[in-house]
């Protein structure tokens, strides 16, 4: 992986990105650089040979010593954390960077030169830094996309494994210890969390407020509207072996279609108005009473798989978009499981 100086710039180029989406006081920031490029310094000292779990903490003891501003100090100190599960985080903000950027190094790096963790083999515990980013990203409400971040390190980091796999391997890595520490401090059934999951997890805090906001509505009328609208237009669309088109308003003939269309098009501008500003309980209740008794007319009173191709394209590509109009922006609930109470 190179020297730590090597590490040093990686992490100062993840830092540009973070600052992005994490507010730094101004008598903070001059000091982020000066902290990452001190950070790992104390790991040649006598002390931290002698006495591994002191990395970090040395450091900014050495760099009080040594007359470093408090920030910088305090960011060496805090850039470790958190070390396992229930550890403190960091309470800064450039420790908060100088920790993700860290973290994210690691285990993008390792992952290149095919250092992936298998089984009970985690020898560099890169799935608890994984897990030590979540937890950071969701309770500092940090709207990170990962993308970004891989698409950043990954040329500057050494190995040569091919970019596509990785990334997928990557994504894979974040969503199950995203998956499994939700379930387990929130408790979120499992059909919900693939429900959300399943229209990505770039910004693992937005997947939060998803699934935060949709557990909070589970046992009200509205959801379960537009779970039924999600999962039957799934259903239908999922036949298609055409390839999706644009929805043509001329191809439009029986009344029930053009009304729902119509509804689709009212609504369709707010709708994503509401779920770039994260308020995904409205836009799920705007979403259900607007489109329920539209689709569930359509689907009484049109036939969809006609003979004339134009027209069952059309049709299909009504449904799909209402479908995806949903799912894009919240989440896939045709993975709702239901019971046979529900039904």
């Amino acid at each position: 992986l190179g020297t730590i100086k090597d590490k040093i710039e990686r992490m100062k180029k993840i830092s540009t990105i973070l600052k992005a989406y994490i507010r730094v006081p101004e008598y903070e920031a001059k000091c982020l650089s000066r902290a990452i490029s001190l950070c790992k310094a104390d790991l040649l000292t006598q002390m931290v040979a002698e006495f591994p779990s002191l990395q970090g903490i040395m450091g900014s003891y050495y760099a009080i010593a040594s007359d470093e501003d408090a920030p910088v100090a305090r960011t060496i100190g805090e850039h470790y954390l958190p070390r396992f599960a229930g550890d403190a985080l960091p309470e800064t903000a450039i420790g908060t960077i100088c920790s993700l950027s860290d973290k994210l190094d690691n285990i993008i790096c390792y992952f290149k030169i095919g250092k992936f963790p298998k089984g009970n083999w985690d020898l560099y515990a890169l799935r608890r830094q994984g897990i030590g980013i979540i937890t950071m990203l969701l309770e500092k409400k940090i709207p990170l996309s990962l993308s970004k971040i891989f698409d950043e390190l990954y040329p500057l980091a050494p190995g040569e494994h091919d970019s596509r796999k990785l990334r997928d391997i990557f994504f894979d890595f974040f969503k199950e210890r995203f998956i499994a520490l939700v379930k387990e401090r929130f408790g979120y059934k499992h059909d919900l969390l693939e429900a959300v999951v399943a229209t990505g997890i770039d910004d693992l805090y937005n997947s939060s407020l998803k699934l935060e906001s949709l557990n909070s509505i589970i046992n009200d009328n509205y959801y379960e509207q537009a779970r039924c609208i999600v999962e039957r237009t799934h259903n239908i669309s999922r036949q298609c072996r055409e390839s999706a088109m644009p929805i043509r308003p001329d191809l439009l003939k029986e009344d029930s279609e053009i009304a729902l269309y119509n509804k689709y098009k009212q609504i369709r501008e707010r709708f994503e108005s509401l779920c770039q500003s994260r308020s995904y309980k409205d836009a799920t209740r705007l979403y259900a009473e607007n489109l329920n008794d539209e689709v569930h007319k359509f689907f009484d009173k049109v036939m969809v798989n006609v003979d004339d191709k134009a027209l069952r394209q059309n049709r299909m590509a009504l449904l799909l978009a209402i479908n995806r109009l949903y799912v894009d922006n919240i989440a896939d609930l045709s993975k709702i499981v239901v019971t046979p109470k529900q039904a």
